[in-house]
């Protein structure tokens, strides 16, 4: 049976967000929001390596 609720939001690789959360840590994020500011005050260039990254 089909799911006939509508898609919402961004997929992101699994890989990239492990990596932004380990980046995060490594320069001394200690909690989610934490981890979630340093994401987002992260150059953009950091970012689009990230989101590259192959896919299986």
């Amino acid at each position: 049976m089909p799911d006939p609720r509508a898609r919402r939001g961004i997929r992101h690789p699994w890989k990239a967000l492990l990596t932004a959360g380990a980046a995060a840590v490594l320069a001394g994020a200690a909690s989610v929001t934490a981890i979630g500011e340093w994401v987002a005050d992260a150059p953009q260039r950091v970012l689009a390596c990230w989101a590259s990254a192959p896919t299986r």
